[in-house]
């Protein structure tokens, strides 16, 4: 009995401190999520949104701008309806795909200041 009681709250400290972690923007992912909800406006002919340049995006200042940007604004007519997570993920993307973090960034809710997006 005294063994599955540790096991039980061992696997609960596992789990609580994974919950403390800050949501991470996983750059994969967010090429996935840009492809399916972004694309169709910001990359096809004819799409409602401007196209995204390196210049556009470091208009933003710092990457939590551009998170606050899009969690706010886009998708366009559907603001705000996407889950927090895949903002994060999204803007994580946008960030290495035009140059502004390396591949190996993680991007989370604290570090978003941290990130200034310079034209060099």
């Amino acid at each position: 009995m005294r063994r599955f009681v540790l096991y039980v709250v061992a696997a609960g400290v596992a789990t609580l401190a994974a919950c403390r972690q800050p949501p991470a923007g996983n750059i994969e992912r967010g090429e996935s999520l840009y492809r399916r909800n972004c694309a169709q406006c910001h990359e096809a002919s004819g799409g409602i949104g401007s196209r995204l340049t390196r210049r556009g995006l470091s208009s933003y200042g710092t990457a939590r701008g551009l998170l606050s940007y899009n969690r706010r604004y886009m998708p366009y007519n559907a603001e705000g309806m996407l889950p927090g997570r895949d903002y994060l993920d999204i803007t994580a993307y946008l960030l290495v795909k035009y140059g502004f973090a390396s591949s190996d960034f993680v991007l989370t809710e604290e570090n978003g200041m941290e990130l200034p997006l310079i034209l060099e």
